[in-house]
């Protein structure tokens, strides 16, 4: 972590993703707290689930709720950091005050096209079930509330498909926090069901692209002097209407991501995934990602100098590109 806490970064929220968000008032959740069916629910502090509400309301409740919801055994995982963020939020706004945040954009690559690669389509409903919090097949996300950040990690500790996306990930967002930045953040894991190409480009950077394309905001860690080549194609993969900031962390201050001992041949702990050999956890990794790069190339012939924004019930708005969506 730094060694001094920053200002709290003011970012800005994309309106026409927040649109389907999901709401669950505090009653409702204490009342069913209170019947014992959810033990993760019930070992949940009444103060902090009053917390949440006083921070993100109705949507921040909705969002626990599916976190604590989820068959998953990492829920303390989750737990802790967001009770880390709603405890430091309010004394170092206090303290420190905030900033807005200064994009880079200008700093970062111009979008790169494809023949089917259109960042231009968005639906709200598949943000929504992007950012949902908690452990997925190939991906993770932190927090319950907030803008949506997608972030563009330098993968400390990889070792072939080997990787350990989780002390990799909470080391970023304890050092992403401390420099004033809150929400929900999203990390791909490394997925090797992914290296095949589609147009000349990898389809773990397609399904980069669209996660970004459904994002309030993208941020690429720089960890040494130059990004990572993977980082690289990322950046020119996230369309320029998208907020995009470039956050350094030294080397040295992600320190928690080691390099794993070799995995054994023929059975592999996969995340969401259970005891699978290496190609049913490559499979399983890609499964949804596939769906969602599929469903996106059929979207790719919707016209590319507007923004197309897919409703509820398949119903279409379409906004000009420089249309003022951020507030």
């Amino acid at each position: 972590m730094s060694s001094a806490p920053a200002p709290i970064v003011r970012i800005k929220t994309n309106r026409l993703l927040h649109g389907a968000d999901g709401k669950l008032g505090l009653e409702d959740l204490l009342r069913e707290k209170q019947t014992g069916a959810n033990r993760k629910l019930s070992s949940t502090q009444d103060s902090f689930l009053q917390a949440i509400d006083s921070t993100y309301g109705l949507t921040g409740l909705f969002n626990f709720h599916e976190l604590v919801s989820a068959e998953t055994e990492d829920f303390d995982h989750y737990r802790q950091v967001i009770h880390g963020e709603l405890f430091l939020m309010r004394p170092i706004s206090e303290l420190l005050g905030e900033s807005d945040l200064q994009c880079d954009n200008d700093k970062l690559p111009s979008y790169r096209t494809t023949d089917r690669l259109n960042g231009n389509v968005i639906r709200p409903t598949v943000s929504n079930v992007l950012y949902a919090p908690g452990t997925h097949a190939g991906y993770m996300v932190y927090g319950v509330g907030g803008p949506r950040i997608l972030v563009s990690h330098p993968y400390r500790g990889i070792s072939r498909d080997a990787y350990d996306v989780y002390m990799n990930s909470i080391d970023v967002v304890t050092s992403l926090m401390s420099r004033g930045y809150f929400g929900t953040f999203l990390f791909l894991d490394n997925l090797p069901g992914l290296n095949e190409e589609i147009d000349g480009v990898p389809a773990w950077a397609f399904w980069f692209s669209i996660i970004a394309s459904h994002s309030d905001l993208v941020l690429f860690i720089k960890e040494h002097e130059h990004f990572r080549a993977s980082q690289k194609i990322e950046m020119s993969l996230t369309p320029d209407r998208i907020q995009k900031k470039i956050v350094e962390i030294p080397h040295a201050e992600l320190r928690w991501a080691k390099k794993p001992p070799g995995p054994d041949a023929k059975m592999t702990i996969w995340l969401d995934g259970g005891m699978l050999d290496k190609e049913q956890g490559d499979a399983r990794e890609a499964m949804f990602p596939r769906v969602l790069i599929e469903l996106h190339m059929r979207d790719s012939t919707r016209p590319r100098q507007e923004l197309t924004v897919i409703g509820e019930g398949g119903v279409i708005s379409r906004y000009p590109l420089d249309y003022p969506a951020y507030e």
